[in-house]
């Protein structure tokens, strides 16, 4: 279901054979954190190594969407009484946290509520539905059975997603998960971690001393989590939050002497990329930076894949 702000429906064709063979995917799904797959390209004639969690339907944070939400619904239930049906979540349209949280919910037979701005991270103009259809993230959520809400901007996404479809006093059964996931008490940090640590063990990541790595933050959970799982390595983030979010992320790194801010104070322009799946205008916004300046056997953390 695709509905607007105004909770009315969005008369759109769907493709149901690309869903249904999305669905057939996601149910054959029996490890929810696989081994890290290694892409190995050249950029600038160095040999750089992507870890390309593009291949899973929820990127990074398929790893740990479950776990998490089932605990943070555990801790609801045992604080508030609440019986928790229904999962929501607010973001971008081409963000993954909206489609980690459905899965979250599709995995433990619960409902999810997903309230999207339609202007994409990156982006200043809204994008159309039928070029939303085109990406991974709105079929793959269309296959998680997610009550989808269309919104022109987050601002209106996050005051419907407040009051909820049916009014605000239909909400004592759900439950909000934080943007991207990343919780105030660091405890969806702390778990992707230690699933991180089980999916590159074994890997070229793990037996690389002091590995250097490129990826971009947006409220940090992921950050958070490589930089507390892989041992003495040196992080290069291109943030791409804002607001309280950006904060945050300054906050930690602030702490962490070993993660550097490459898009502060260096403005590049945007690249294309032509090397591997990533997304477009969020992941990729490192490219310009690693053409510049990253080192042979580099190390690339590739959050999702369009």
């Amino acid at each position: 279901m695709i509905r607007n702000c105004n909770n009315e429906t969005i008369n759109i064709e769907i493709n149901k054979s690309k869903i249904l063979d999305i669905k057939n995917k996601i149910d054959s799904i029996e490890n929810i954190n696989p081994p890290v797959k290694i892409v190995n390209v050249k950029i600038n004639s160095k040999n750089i190594h992507v870890i390309q969690d593009g291949y899973l339907f929820a990127g990074t944070k398929q790893r740990v969407a479950e776990i998490f939400a089932e605990k943070a619904i555990a801790e609801e239930k045992k604080t508030t009484g609440n019986q928790i049906k229904t999962i929501i979540y607010t973001g971008t349209w081409n963000g993954f946290g909206a489609v980690a949280t459905a899965f979250a919910a599709y995995r433990l037979g619960l409902q999810s509520n997903v309230y999207l701005s339609s202007i994409a991270s990156g982006k200043t103009e809204a994008s159309s539905i039928e070029h939303m259809l085109e990406k991974k993230q709105l079929n793959t959520l269309l296959a998680l059975n997610a009550n989808i809400y269309i919104c022109d901007t987050y601002r209106a996404a996050k005051m419907l997603s407040y009051e909820g479809p049916n009014g605000m006093d239909n909400n004592k059964d759900q439950f909000a998960i934080p943007m991207g996931l990343n919780d105030e008490k660091s405890l969806m940090t702390k778990m992707l971690a230690k699933q991180i640590k089980i999916a590159i063990k074994g890997s070229l990541i793990e037996k690389t001393e002091n590995p250097r790595i490129w990826m971009v933050a947006g409220s940090g959970g992921i950050l958070e989590s490589v930089n507390r799982a892989i041992n003495n390595c040196k992080i290069f983030v291109y943030l791409t939050g804002g607001g309280k979010y950006i904060r945050r992320v300054k906050k930690y790194i602030k702490k962490n002497q070993n993660i550097v801010i490459i898009n502060e104070h260096v403005k590049l322009d945007h690249s294309d990329n032509e090397y591997y799946n990533t997304v477009k205008r969020y992941d990729d916004m490192i490219l310009s930076y690693i053409e510049r300046y990253g080192k042979e056997g580099d190390f690339i953390w590739n959050v999702a894949g369009e």
